[in-house]
């Protein structure tokens, strides 16, 4: 288990949701934008990264295929002294031979994990993160400018992995172009369109030769492409009256022929419509590659059970049910939000879910021992940082302050105090073990 200190603060984060969703309205945090998303990492290589030292940035946002040596004789790094445009590309050095260095491997979560001192095949070839696919990405089209010697074997990949149990990139299939679409200027432009794998969950664009010769890639452009649905968004959790939250967004992944102009609440025991609003345009979001419009009923306040209609170009779309009601909101989601610190506990054994564990946190610069059990684990994982921890327990007493008529009821363990503030406890003794009594 990886050790490090924080939690992903459930209940802080509905706080925050509620603060952003009552104070920073919607069409804030969109930026309109036609061009649609080039999710490349750096495709222009003008960022030169290296300066950066996370496993991302050490190669501009790109990694190599193979073992990397110390020497440059086998390796992938930005130059300024080739470029098809601007100043800069990503040159890979080939190796075919068994060389010790470092290799760069995706793991389980997406992220990349480094190992040292290993004896493999070297470089032959530079590859992407993998992508994590949205379940509406049907597809994606890749190009790549390269500059390569003549009648050198360079091939443009698309690769495609699936997860099963703990067992990560499990390769279920693959693209790839061989041949160059275009030439100029000795760059020579590698292009794909790459159907996804039904059971795809993570896509990687790679670059790669089986030869030994070094090649230069310049103006990389991916795109993913989804499949053409309409979806109106609503809080599954449901609405309080009186609220000035009380907002909906439809999002869709063509534009309209026609932007929709109205919206309705409609009963769906009788299919009475009891509220009539107007959508107001927030635009393409390429980031998200999704057109947005905002609607709001915050003027329509009678309890009861309801669903949204809207029609475009012909078509009508209903959202999912939710409802409307006084006092919803703490009573469906604080016991839940703060009962999962509990279960999230880390240095004791939680019944049902996991032994005791990170018991020997942690070294101190000198060499020194230092208790640190204790606190959470991450949100969902066994793994545990501390970025959040003091705004988990400022969180947890803040929420019992404003309510504790709700939170007095829950005290399983009968201690006499609320269950929510044993959580907070437990996580304020955790801090105070953090703490240097004796700093150098």
């Amino acid at each position: 288990m990886k050790t490090s200190i924080s939690t992903k603060p459930t209940l802080w984060l509905f706080l925050l949701v509620q603060i952003i969703l009552s104070s920073f309205p919607f069409s804030s945090c969109i930026e309109a934008q036609e061009q649609k998303m080039n999710v490349a990492p750096n495709y222009s290589f003008e960022n030169d990264l290296t300066n950066i030292k996370t496993n991302t940035c050490v190669f501009g946002g790109w990694f190599p295929i193979g073992v990397v040596t110390e020497d440059g004789s086998s390796e992938i790094k930005i130059v300024d002294n080739v470029a098809r445009t601007g100043r800069k590309s990503l040159r890979t050095t080939p190796n075919l031979n068994t060389v010790k260095g470092t290799i760069y491997y995706s793991q389980y979560n997406g992220g990349e994990e480094v190992r040292n001192d290993i004896r493999r095949r070297g470089v032959s070839g530079t590859r992407t993160i993998a992508f994590r696919l949205d379940q509406d990405i049907v597809s994606c089209d890749a190009s790549v400018w390269i500059k390569k010697e003549e009648g050198q074997k360079v091939s443009l990949k698309a690769i495609w992995y699936a997860r099963r149990n703990r067992i990560p990139f499990i390769k279920i299939g693959e693209n790839q172009s061989t041949q160059p679409d275009l030439e100029k200027d000795g760059w020579y432009k590698y292009s794909l369109h790459a159907d996804r794998n039904e059971s795809a969950r993570q896509v990687q664009i790679a670059i790669v030769t089986d030869g030994e010769e070094s090649f230069h890639i310049d103006d990389v452009e991916i795109y993913f492409n989804r499949t053409a649905h309409v979806e109106i968004l609503v809080d599954q959790l449901g609405y309080e009256p009186k609220s000035d939250t009380n907002h909906i967004i439809l999002q869709s992944t063509k534009r309209p022929q026609r932007s929709p102009a109205s919206f309705s609440l409609v009963k769906p025991d009788n299919n009475k419509t009891v509220f009539t609003g107007k959508w107001k345009a927030i635009g393409y979001h390429r980031q998200w590659d999704l057109y947005y419009w905002q609607g709001s009923f915050s003027d329509f306040n009678t309890p009861g059970r309801y669903v949204v209609k809207t029609a475009i170009d012909q078509n009508t779309y209903t959202s999912g049910p939710f409802e409307i009601h006084h006092n919803l909101l703490v009573p469906r989601t604080a016991e839940l939000a703060y009962r999962f610190y509990y279960y999230q506990r880390c240095g004791t054994e939680i019944p049902g879910f996991h032994k005791a564990c990170h018991l020997d946190d942690s070294t101190m610069p000198d060499g020194t021992y230092k208790d640190l059990a204790g606190g959470w684990h991450d949100a969902g994982d066994y793994n545990k940082y501390c970025g959040y921890t003091p705004e988990s327990v400022y969180a947890l007493v803040y929420a019992y302050e404003h309510r504790k008529d709700f939170f007095d009821q829950y005290d399983r363990d009968r201690n006499g105090r609320a269950d929510i503030l044993d959580e907070a406890v437990w996580g304020a003794k955790y801090l105070k073990k953090c703490i240097d009594m004796n700093p150098p």
